[in-house]
């Protein structure tokens, strides 16, 4: 990408540069399943993002002006995410 090629050579590598998603604001559904987190996480780290802000809640009352965005709302599926796909996910990148 062009971009990449001036941040290197005017300010910084590209490669320490945190792309962030706050996960929630786009019209995916990753918390379907742990198959659906798979594929919305790889999906966008092959966009470029390397960091990714999780919303919580198991109520909609909550929160209820967010009821509409993605969100967990299931605890079984926060800690499957939590014990299995977040260690995986670094285990892939560290090998």
């Amino acid at each position: 990408m062009k971009y990449r090629n001036q941040w290197s050579k005017k300010w910084r590598d590209p490669k320490t540069i945190t792309r962030s998603l706050a996960v929630g604001w786009t019209p995916d559904t990753p918390f379907a399943s742990l198959d659906a987190f798979y594929e919305f996480i790889g999906r966008y780290r092959e966009a470029g993002i390397n960091e990714f802000v999780i919303g919580y809640w198991t109520r909609d009352e909550e929160m209820p002006e967010a009821r509409h965005l993605p969100h967990i709302t299931d605890a079984g599926m926060l800690e499957r995410i939590a014990t299995e796909a977040i260690p995986s996910i670094k285990k892939e990148l560290t090998d």
